[in-house]
C-alpha cells in the first residue's frame, strides 16, 4: 500500500487551518452535516447537493 500525503486523515485539517475561505466551508459543511449529527463535511455536501435537487426538482430552486 503506497502512502500519499492526501491519505493522510490531518492533511484536511492542516489544509483548513492554513486558508480562511477554506476554514469557512469546512465548518458551514459540518454544519450542515450535524443535522443528522454526523461530523464530516462531505456528508454536509451531499445533503447541500440532495436539498438543491428536491428544491429544484419542486420549482424552487432559490
Amino acid at each position: 500500500m503506497v502512502s500519499t500525503s492526501r491519505s493522510n486523515p490531518n492533511y484536511w485539517m492542516k489544509l483548513v487551518k492554513s486558508n480562511i475561505f477554506i476554514e469557512f466551508i469546512d465548518v458551514t459543511l459540518r454544519g450542515c452535516s450535524q443535522v443528522m449529527f454526523q461530523n464530516n463535511p462531505l456528508t454536509g455536501l451531499l445533503f447541500f447537493a440532495a436539498i438543491f435537487i428536491g428544491a429544484y426538482g419542486e420549482g424552487h430552486p432559490a
